[in-house]
């Protein structure tokens, strides 16, 4: 177990030259045989063969046989990375590929499924709730925007139905309306009309029935006096039938801008104050100027609005083809045959007046060098507020 000095240095890489010493216990062992020492030829014999094999020995070996373990041992890691790479193709396979495969699948069948939704008959907001039953937070950026797009117009489009829907129903109230107002005006129309024919006919034959009783000279007082009874109850009760159904008719009071009353020939001198706005029924303010351009032969009347104050416009209607003497102006609204024209005109402006307790409405003439002047009152909206109701 004793290590022999020579081995020793060998190990130690001592500066020696061992071939000498090699040759120096080759010599010893061979001594020992000729003396027949067999202990030292024994000893010598070992300590030669020892630090011969030591000697010669390569000492490159041991590093190769290192290297020859770190090449088995990186061929057995390499053989256990290919297995395992083989082993995690299926689930890499999954993973990069199939899974990738299967989500776009998915997201082509939640696109089909909102195209099968839109291209339904259902309701725009069945549609939209249906689509909202859709996930479409796992979906890519570009689908998101694309399906963002189709909720945000499928929203515009639920809203514009509402507000049609809406719109639709109030004007098939508002026809209804309309519808009943009409045949109610129809009915009165035609109560007024035959109020009307009857008066008519009753004022041509009874009262001169009536004188051709009382011409006769044995004229039959009881007969005159109850047929003038029965005349008179027959034109009171005719006559308040035909103002009942007159009264029935509500004129549509409304905001009127003061430039389009004006009837067709007519010429507004100051353009700006055409934009003043009148209370009353347009239809029958504009009847009010049309029958007065009628009076006027229908030439051009120039126009010019005053605003009076903030409850009161007039309008001053110049008509050079009225001649109208002081007299004639006073006169001109008085009932008489002749000026039944200008009586509707009056009665319009009264009513104007009285719809909104405006008691300063009315219409007056002057007579003027260039003819007559008519200034009409009228009803005037306040600039910035509503007022009676909704207007």
């Amino acid at each position: 177990n004793i290590i022999p000095a020579e081995v020793y240095w060998l190990h130690e890489n001592l500066p020696m030259n061992f071939s000498i010493i090699l040759d120096i216990r080759n010599e010893s062992a061979v001594a020992a045989l000729a003396l027949h020492d067999w202990d030292l030829y024994k000893y010598s014999n070992n300590v030669y063969t020892l630090l011969f094999k030591e000697n010669s020995a390569d000492k490159n070996l041991s590093a190769y046989c290192r290297m020859m373990q770190r090449s088995e041992s990186n061929k057995n890691v390499a053989i256990v990375l290919l297995i395992l790479l083989l082993l995690s193709i299926f689930p890499l396979y999954y993973f990069m590929y199939y899974r990738q495969r299967f989500r776009y699948q998915s997201y082509v069948e939640s696109i089909r499924q909102i195209n099968a939704i839109l291209l339904s008959n259902n309701t725009l907001a069945e549609k939209q709730q249906m689509i909202r039953t859709i996930a479409t937070n796992k979906f890519p950026e570009s689908l998101k925007e694309i399906t963002k797009k189709v909720n945000d117009a499928l929203e515009k489009s639920v809203i514009s139905y509402n507000e049609s829907s809406t719109n639709i129903e109030l004007a098939k109230d508002e026809l209804h309306r309309m519808e009943l107002e009409s045949n109610r005006l129809h009915v009165s129309n035609n109560i007024l009309d035959n109020c009307l024919s009857t008066l008519k006919h009753e004022t041509m034959y009874y009262p001169s029935k009536i004188g051709q009783l009382l011409s006769k000279r044995d004229a039959e007082l009881d007969t005159i006096d109850e047929l003038s009874a029965y005349y008179k109850e027959l034109y009171s009760t005719l006559s308040k039938q035909a103002i009942q159904q007159a009264s029935m008719l509500k004129p549509m009071y409304g905001r009127i801008e003061a430039s389009t009353l004006l009837a067709k020939n007519m010429q507004l001198l100051s353009p700006e104050k055409g934009k003043l706005v009148v209370l009353g029924d347009v239809d029958l303010l504009k009847y009010l100027f049309e029958l007065l351009q009628k009076q006027d032969g229908g030439e051009s009347i120039k126009v010019d609005i005053d605003d009076l104050s903030p409850k009161y416009i007039v309008f001053h209607l110049y008509m050079s083809q009225l001649q109208l003497s002081d007299e004639a102006c006073a006169n001109l609204f008085a009932p008489d045959i002749k000026h039944v024209p200008y009586m509707v005109c009056k009665q319009i402006v009264r009513e104007n007046g009285e719809c909104f307790n405006r008691h300063r409405c009315g219409i007056i003439a002057h007579n003027t060098e260039r003819g007559t002047t008519l200034s009409i009152t009228l009803s005037q909206a306040k600039k910035n507020n509503k007022e009676y109701g909704e207007f």
